[in-house]
């Protein structure tokens, strides 16, 4: 599950246990940078150093992380290939 704003893809993670909200946002993460035509090296590189990840909610029975993937590095990851 992800959105989008005009500077930026959102990866989005829910569950009810927010340790696997943040994975199932990172799995997300990681598979628009694959399906963009990074490779799997690349793309986990990429979120550690310039991925930002933050918690949505947590009141509800589900929590949420949600995450930003800036569209001018992913133009640049992708000439960089």
């Amino acid at each position: 599950m992800w959105g989008e704003t005009s500077d930026l893809i959102i990866p989005i993670g829910l569950d009810a246990d927010l340790n696997e909200a943040m994975r199932e946002c990172v799995r997300g993460a990681i598979e628009l940078l694959t399906d963009a035509g990074i490779d799997r090296a690349h793309a986990y590189a990429y979120l550690s150093a310039a991925g930002d990840f933050a918690v949505s909610q947590v009141v509800d029975r589900v929590c949420g992380v949600h995450g930003g993937i800036r569209k001018a590095d992913l133009v640049e990851l992708l000439e960089s290939d």
